[in-house]
């Protein structure tokens, strides 16, 4: 069975406003942005239980892990490992609440 990495509607998001911000500064890099997230998930999918555990108190984000994107080290990637794959919550830069951000994402 082929594993899949399944995206939190609001994901979709996420990458366009990072971007867009980034694209301020450089279009180049936001550019390159776009790609290291997909290069960064598919590295997940093949292995699921590399991030780092996170620990929030609500019981929905249980087993939530967060990883950073490839040569972009302060935007993780919050998602948690599935039977099918990964489930991927929310991409945001790692000076955000992350425990604010995800609420109703679990």
């Amino acid at each position: 069975m082929s594993r899949i990495v399944r995206r939190h509607r609001l994901v979709y998001r996420d990458v366009i406003e990072l971007a867009d911000h980034m694209s301020r500064d450089s279009l180049t890099s936001a550019v390159r942005f776009f790609d290291n997230v997909e290069t960064t998930l598919a590295g997940l999918l093949e292995m699921p239980g590399k991030g780092s555990p996170k620990h929030f108190t609500q019981p929905s984000l249980r087993e939530v892990r967060s990883w950073p994107i490839d040569g972009f080290p302060k935007h993780l990637i919050f998602y948690r490992p599935t039977d099918y794959g990964i489930f991927v919550l929310a991409i945001m830069h790692g000076a955000r609440d992350p425990a604010a951000a995800l609420e109703g994402r679990g």
